[in-house]
């Protein structure tokens, strides 16, 4: 049964993990800093035994030398980094870093730099950030929006819609979303509110929606992690289903206040992130993967996303240069545009 692989405890393992970031922070004065027990989570895998190994990795914190180099990186760091991808696990953020250049993956994902200049472009579950100054005092920032809409997909169960995609009960809806935008200390004023429990309820009461509510098997906010030619790569995906033919189909929520003209451009940013994700579960479940689609939120518009093996040709390119670059230590810097969205474009 295609619907079941991936679901029993040969496909699933609980793994213990530490954000990088978390471990290069000083202890604080108190002497209670540092490195924070890492978090369990469920995540679906045919490959437990490597897993296993990660877990006993310890990564190391990026020398004193590295984190006071001065805006000239290129001349001042004078040694080679040694690079053992062995046993790493890739995240698909990471790749997307390196496709969009190679030199900014080597600075933020390697050497463990900080950027002068934050950009949150790479990070896929934000929304492009605006100047928070130009906001009303009733108006939530995009980046907390896309957080606190994700959240709610993930917390509101399926079960609480009836067959035609709507809430069984209005103020059950209302309650998950108040305690979301209490989490991030925000306003729980009734604009808010209504503002995510309408593209909650627009996505539910779409032909797609209606679908995922009427589907045989759903996932939500789900970690995997699949063998790529020996190479290990990890990610989550918002949502993935099988319908009622017994179709795999995968969903991403983007939550970007966008016109449907941009709509276009911004298909072309997330087309390999998706692609990936179905390259992931048609390894994992040996099934083809019938529809990945990107839906976006604002204006209420689903995209699907070509994965066809003549549509991936950029994804394989994207993945041998990024293991090969690994191997031969060589990470080209891609001048042009891009450069004035890079978070080291004062360094680099």
């Amino acid at each position: 049964n295609d619907t079941k692989r991936g679901q029993t405890s040969s496909h699933t393992v609980e793994i213990r993990h530490t954000r990088i970031k978390e471990e290069n922070k000083p202890p604080a004065r108190n002497g209670t800093g540092g490195p924070k027990e890492g978090k369990r989570i469920k995540l679906l895998t045919q490959y437990k035994d490597e897993i296993a190994v990660c877990n006993k990795i310890q990564t190391p914190s990026p020398s004193k030398e590295i984190m006071n180099t001065g805006t000239n990186i290129l001349s001042t760091i004078m040694h080679t980094v040694e690079i053992d991808n062995s046993h790493y696990v890739y995240s698909v953020t990471e790749i997307l870093k390196f496709h969009f250049c190679p030199q900014l993956y080597y600075f933020n994902s390697i050497l463990g730099l900080q950027g002068i200049n934050e950009r949150c472009w790479i990070e896929l579950d934000y929304v492009e950030t605006e100047d928070e100054n130009k906001l009303n005092d009733d108006e939530i920032p995009g980046n907390e929006l896309g957080n606190i809409v994700h959240r709610v997909f993930k917390k509101y169960h399926l079960s609480r819609l009836n067959l035609f995609g709507q809430a069984k009960d209005k103020n059950v809806l209302e309650e998950y979303i108040k305690n979301e935008l209490s989490v991030y200390g925000l306003d729980t004023n009734q604009k808010s509110i209504d503002l995510v429990a309408n593209w909650v309820n627009s996505f539910y009461n779409s032909d797609v929606g209606k679908e995922v509510v009427s589907s045989k098997l759903h996932k939500r906010e789900t970690s995997f992690i699949f063998n790529y030619r020996h190479n290990l790569i990890r990610g989550q995906i918002d949502l993935f289903y099988f319908n009622n033919k017994g179709l795999l189909k995968i969903i991403d929520y983007k939550a970007n206040d966008i016109a449907l003209d941009e709509i276009p451009e911004k298909v072309k940013l997330y087309q390999l992130q998706m692609q990936l994700y179905a390259r992931a579960l048609e390894t994992i479940y040996e099934k083809k993967v019938d529809e990945t689609i990107l839906y976006f939120l604002v204006p209420d518009k689903p995209v699907v996303v070509n994965t066809t093996e003549d549509a991936c040709k950029e994804l394989d390119l994207t993945l041998d240069n990024f293991f090969a670059s690994h191997k031969d230590g060589d990470f080209k810097k891609s001048s042009g545009q891009k450069c004035k969205w890079c978070e080291y474009e004062g360094i680099c």
